[in-house]
């Protein structure tokens, strides 16, 4: 049996005793009796922990980045670089395809059991009833996605063909569309201590309140 069919079996059993289960070889997850809600929230970060800190197999530049590291390189000046970080990136999903599916049926799954357990057939119903709105539903938001089809999409195109000719490609590639100028992007231009200190000018600069308001976040280390 899979480990994430065990914990979901383990949580239907209703059982109260604390339990661990090993998974495979680089991650271990600990799951007490709790709510549905609780333990999807447990599979959406496992989910986080594998794309972002899990490293990925392969080597980019010499180096062996999570995709988190990598995405420097995502939107690098040099195409050759983007086209290569993307082809990391894709790989280490694909690498890792089996246990995202595994999480991805987990999560159908609870959140199938979140809506059967108060009345509704599909979570989709459940959602839009925990939206709490009297103004729009599922028929207007349907109505909405065929105004983006009809009139959102067009003024894209137009704005993508705009970036090709601005970037100076033939074909506008998926590894291509975070680019927006040939120089690069625009990125800080010091450390992490230079821009909050520049935070806290521009806060000084706008009123007496935001001085003190930064101050207070600063102090409280908000």
């Amino acid at each position: 049996m899979h480990w994430l069919d065990q914990l979901i079996e383990l949580n239907l059993r209703n059982n109260s005793e604390r339990n661990y289960f090993k998974l495979p070889n680089w991650l271990f997850i600990y799951l007490p009796q709790t709510s549905w809600r609780i333990y999807k929230k447990r599979i959406n970060c496992l989910q986080n922990t594998i794309i972002y800190w899990h490293p990925p197999k392969s080597i980019f530049n010499g180096q062996q980045l999570n995709l988190s590291q990598l995405g420097k390189f995502l939107n690098s000046p040099d195409r050759d670089v983007r086209q290569a970080a993307n082809k990391a990136k894709y790989g280490f999903f694909s690498a890792h395809a089996e246990q995202l599916d595994h999480i991805y049926d987990g999560l159908v799954r609870a959140r199938t059991t979140i809506a059967g357990k108060v009345g509704y057939r599909t979570f989709t119903k459940l959602g839009y009833a925990r939206l709490k709105r009297t103004d729009y539903g599922p028929d207007e938001v349907s109505l909405f996605r065929e105004q983006v089809k009809q009139r959102v999409v067009p003024l894209a195109e137009k704005l993508k063909e705009r970036q090709r000719q601005w970037i100076g490609v033939d074909t506008l590639r998926y590894f291509d569309e975070g680019i927006n100028f040939t120089s690069g992007n625009p990125a800080p231009k010091g450390n992490s201590e230079w821009i909050l200190a520049r935070g806290q000018q521009m806060y000084k600069e706008l009123s007496r309140e935001t001085d003190e308001f930064f101050n207070l976040c600063w102090t409280m280390s908000y």
